[in-house]
């Protein structure tokens, strides 16, 4: 989420080999239920959830929950609509994010952005 002259721009990424399988299915739930609390948006590729949010997490960056994993599953084309718990997740995943973006907007407004008190000190955990 960057903001931007006021505009906040949300990026979805789809790493999926089948580019409109199941996973561009969910993404468009999200996409979507972004539309509908008017926020902007983008597509593009994924990787594993646990693997960017920790790159997301290491660099400060805030990461929209859900109720359960931001996944929904499917293995023929279209199957995913069929995973009822998945296409909730992603609706709420959409709802909280547009939440956020529109609480962040507000914050940055009237705090500015926060800044980092102290420098890194990165112990690769070996003491």
């Amino acid at each position: 989420m960057r903001l931007n002259n006021g505009i906040m721009k949300v990026i979805i990424l789809n790493g999926s080999p089948k580019a409109h399988g199941n996973t561009a299915t969910a993404l468009h739930e999200v996409e979507r239920t972004l539309q509908q609390q008017s926020i902007a948006r983008r597509g593009g590729a994924t990787t594993t959830i646990d693997v960017l949010n920790k790159y997301f997490l290491k660099t400060n960056m805030p990461v929209v929950p859900s109720q359960y994993w931001s996944i929904a599953h499917g293995t023929a084309p279209g199957e995913v609509v069929r995973d009822e718990e998945g296409m909730q997740t992603m609706r709420q995943l959409g709802l909280n994010m547009a939440f956020m973006i529109k609480s962040f907007r507000l914050a940055l407004q009237q705090y500015g952005s926060p800044k980092i008190q102290e420098k890194l000190t990165e112990t690769h955990f070996i003491r």
